[in-house]
């Protein structure tokens, strides 16, 4: 895995070691107070800056504005269940 940031929004309830396999400029962004629990492969880091989330999020999001757009609107859409 390379070039990947994750939000950790609450404390890891495991300490559990990440997967085997390669990782190249992977970044866990701590929403919480303290530190990752586990042991972080060569690769990985962590941060409690949210900027580093929000911001590609963001850029994310003003990219693939027609796909946020379709969301959004098919989530406001009710549920409507088949007659079968």
């Amino acid at each position: 895995m390379s070039n990947a940031i994750f939000l950790l929004d609450e404390p890891p309830i495991s300490d559990e070691p990440f997967p085997p396999g390669s990782y190249a400029h992977v970044k866990l962004v701590l929403d919480h107070r303290g530190r990752y629990p586990g042991e972080l492969p060569d690769g990985v880091s962590t941060t409690h800056r949210l900027g580093v989330w929000h911001r590609p999020r963001h850029q994310w999001i003003r990219g693939h504005a027609r796909v946020v757009n379709a969301v959004r609107t098919a989530s406001t859409v009710p549920f409507q269940p088949s007659s079968t």
